[in-house]
């Protein structure tokens, strides 16, 4: 027997072993195997698994990481719902409370998360990115016209939004720059679709359109795809200032990475939970100010289940979270591994 060989059968020994089988059960595999693979046959197959296992080990951190950003995006939504509108030192957000212009009860989440729900449940049944954009267009229609994807009713749609379904996405083609709301910044998201790869402004900007087709809420959406991406390679963005602190997209943007860039230099401390109460009292557009920056800090801070639990529909937006989640982990493994 060739030294090559016997190192061989020594690694399948070696793998079955921690496998917890027998010595019986070893020599049978490996000299009367069932489905008539020989020992190169065995030894490429166990090779194979355990470089697959190595990258798999490797990416493991990333489906806690997306679960932790996007349940931290809906707990900000919810957080800010009662405080949306307010100004800054009238009111101090401790926790999830109802009320507000919109008299909810605590917990519940508004368009924003509705939004990021529709576009996460499209890339997930969608077969490529195509089929991606239509599943994600009639999920839209859903939502507003019946109430899909809501814990209790559509409410907090914003105006080109609205606009965008009302005139069922045909206006589109032609750039409107007279609505730039900050929604546009909900695409975020996209960018988890693509951790096996970079996503590409052409791909963003494809959804991007469907409801914000002007050059500024595409730049600052793209922009902050980029702040997103960044925080899950770990590289340092640099600080944005001369904001105003409205639902205008350029103001939302600086303002929520400027104050995730202050949380990174270390002037605010405190559990994911606390971090999100805070920058919902700086007041104005407070629950979509709470639910991006939660994106962001929810790649680095954990949401405990004790403040996940208050969210009315936890356990629906598990499940488009968890299918999401699982579709992109299998992304990447195809890709890394093709059959």
């Amino acid at each position: 027997m060739s030294k090559g060989l016997s190192d061989k059968i020594e690694q399948v020994r070696e793998y079955y072993e921690s496998q917890g089988c027998s010595p019986e059960e070893i020599d049978r595999r490996l000299f009367n195997p069932d489905d008539g693979d020989d020992i190169e046959d065995l030894y490429n197959k166990i090779m194979r698994k355990a470089e697959i296992d190595c990258e798999i080990d490797k990416i493991d951190y990333m489906p806690n990481k997306i679960r932790n950003s996007l349940r931290a995006y809906i707990m900000g939504d919810a957080l800010g719902v009662p405080f949306k509108g307010q100004k800054k030192w009238d009111f101090k957000c401790t926790g999830f409370v109802g009320g507000g212009i919109y008299e909810k009860e605590a917990g519940t989440w508004s368009g924003n998360t509705s939004i990021m729900l529709c576009l996460l449940d499209a890339l997930t049944r969608s077969k490529d990115l195509k089929e991606a954009t239509k599943l994600y267009k009639k999920n839209l229609q859903d939502w507003y016209y019946e109430n899909a994807f809501t814990v209790d009713g559509t409410f907090d749609v914003g105006v080109q939004i609205r606009k965008s379904i009302e005139l069922n996405f045909k206006k589109n083609r032609e750039r409107n720059i007279c609505y730039i709301d900050n929604k546009a910044l909900l695409y975020a998201p996209l960018t988890y679709y693509f951790t096996n790869e970079n996503l590409t402004k052409e791909d963003f900007t494809k959804f991007c359109k469907i409801t914000h087709n002007n050059p500024r809420c595409i730049y600052y959406g793209w922009r902050f795809c980029d702040v997103l991406g960044n925080c899950i390679t770990g590289n340092s963005k640099s600080r944005y200032y001369h904001y105003i602190n409205n639902d205008d997209i350029t103001n939302t943007f600086e303002h929520v990475i400027d104050y995730f860039q202050t949380y990174k230099d270390g002037y605010i401390d405190g559990s994911l939970f606390e971090c999100l109460c805070k920058i919902i009292n700086h007041g104005e557009n407070t629950n979509t100010n709470a639910a991006l920056f939660g994106l962001l800090l929810g790649t680095e801070k954990d949401v405990e289940e004790k403040d996940w639990q208050q969210i009315r529909k936890h356990q629906f937006a598990d499940e488009i979270i968890d299918a999401f989640i699982e579709k992109i982990l299998q992304m990447t493994i195809n890709v890394q591994f093709p059959i």
